[in-house]
């Protein structure tokens, strides 16, 4: 079954390609007579159940709602008990259906992350009904866990997914921003890294269903965790520093192991997913820099530990090159880069941009861009050129020197075009040589 859009792009490639002699006519009609066009009909069914289930369960617990402060405590315990244990089936027969008659993956993940949210309320309600002092923190390490093993047992995306936030949420330094009061500590502790350690190990066995995004929501609530063990709560939400020399650890560590390890071809896939992910990591890292340059803010965490591992990254990549006589990734290099300038740069103080925002964040905002581009990264791309063009926006809006600050972008406009001129000119050099 394929989407009708990818079919639609493959229809155009392939008439591209014949234009350009790359494939025959004959060759081009055997590729599209294999495009099966999938019935209607069964897209229709699946949304008609959907909609039908989240219909009859809407109207279920408005009923239960409207009649729930008339009920005894061993009532609610009753519908509550009751509630978990449909949706656990439900979820245990679509996952089932779904693994030996190759069912529809997405409805049983559906029903497996609806089964959490109907335990996490359930915990929740259970609290209130018998008048348990609330804990936030414990609530969320109790759903990570719950969340963690639906994901494992039913394979579910999903599951997973509300499971990595809830360890983030856990292991927030700062709960202040959640309603509760602020906690330094560090978080759940074993619970949580062994969620997130079981949680990983499915994603990259396969067991879960993943993709480049559930990878990105993993790395960032490991920095959350790392980030809660060395950030107090009068800091910036997350430590800028630590999430950047992290997404540079990712970003170098990823090819040396797929380089000098052999493995499947699924886990190889599965790590450049988490190559991916590393990237995104470093956007989040930039958004949290634009943010605290351009608006201000409170202390944001380190840099000095966390540059220096940044640097090394940088430079072991470089060296890996050099040694291993490789071809020059001139890519990851910029992202690299942009990485060690984000983990540098100078988090103190705080208040209205200044003309120096522009090389601290835009300025890696637009090398990540760049990086997205050589790689054919459409995502990457297209976020890190729009987060520069708020950043820029951001800069003349709150500048107190517009003229400064004009200088500074005429400045990095100039380096940028030489950069390019040396780009073009390497190329041709490299094309000379080959030819």
């Amino acid at each position: 079954m394929m989407l009708q859009a990818y079919t639609t792009r493959l229809r155009h490639d392939l008439a591209a390609w014949e234009r350009a002699g790359l494939i025959e006519a004959d060759q081009r009609r055997r590729i599209e007579d294999t495009l099966v066009h999938e019935d209607p009909g069964g897209r229709i069914v699946f949304v008609a159940a959907l909609a039908a289930a989240l219909l009859l369960v809407s109207g279920m617990i408005a009923f239960v709602a409207a009649n729930w402060s008339g009920m005894p405590p061993i009532a609610r315990l009753v519908v509550l008990t009751a509630a978990d244990a449909a949706t656990l089936w439900t979820a245990f027969a679509l996952a089932r259906r779904a693994a030996e008659a190759k069912g529809r993956r997405a409805l049983a993940d559906v029903a497996a992350t609806l089964s959490v949210g109907v335990s996490a309320a359930s915990i929740a309600l259970v609290g209130q009904t018998f008048h348990l002092p609330g804990d936030l923190r414990g609530f969320a390490t109790t759903v990570s866990l719950v969340a963690g093993a639906t994901a494992l047992l039913a394979r579910s995306g999903g599951s997973a997914g509300v499971a990595i936030a809830a360890v983030a949420v856990a292991g927030w330094p700062d709960l202040g921003l959640f309603g509760h009061g602020a906690v330094a500590s560090g978080g759940p502790g074993l619970p949580a890294w062994g969620t997130l350690a079981a949680i990983a190990g499915g994603m990259l066995a396969g067991i879960v269903p993943t993709g480049a995004f559930l990878f990105l929501l993993l790395l960032a609530a490991v920095d959350v965790q790392a980030g809660a063990l060395t950030l107090s709560a009068k800091a910036f939400p997350f430590d800028i520093g630590l999430t950047a020399a992290l997404a540079a650890l990712v970003l170098t560590c990823i090819p040396i192991l797929t380089d000098l390890v052999r493995m499947p071809a699924r886990l190889r896939d599965r790590l450049t997913m988490v190559d991916g992910a590393g990237a995104g990591l470093l956007l989040v890292a930039l958004a949290g820099a634009g943010v605290y340059a351009i608006v201000g803010g409170r202390s944001a965490g380190t840099t000095t530990l966390t540059a220096a591992v940044a640097g090394t990254c940088l430079f072991a990549t470089a060296g890996r090159v050099r040694l291993r006589a490789r071809e020059v990734p001139y890519d990851r290099i910029i992202l690299l880069g942009a990485a060690l300038a984000t983990a540098a740069m100078p988090l103190v103080g705080g208040g209205r941009a200044s003309p120096w925002s522009l090389w601290m964040v835009v300025v890696p905002t637009l090398m990540v861009a760049a990086a997205g581009h050589v790689q054919g990264r459409r995502a990457l791309f297209g976020w890190a050129l729009g987060m520069a063009v708020l950043g820029l926006l951001g800069i003349v809006w709150t500048s107190g020197n517009l003229i400064l600050a004009a200088l500074h972008m005429l400045g990095a406009g100039a380096l940028a075009l030489g950069a390019a001129q040396m780009a073009r000119r390497f190329g041709n050099l490299a094309g000379r040589a080959q030819a």
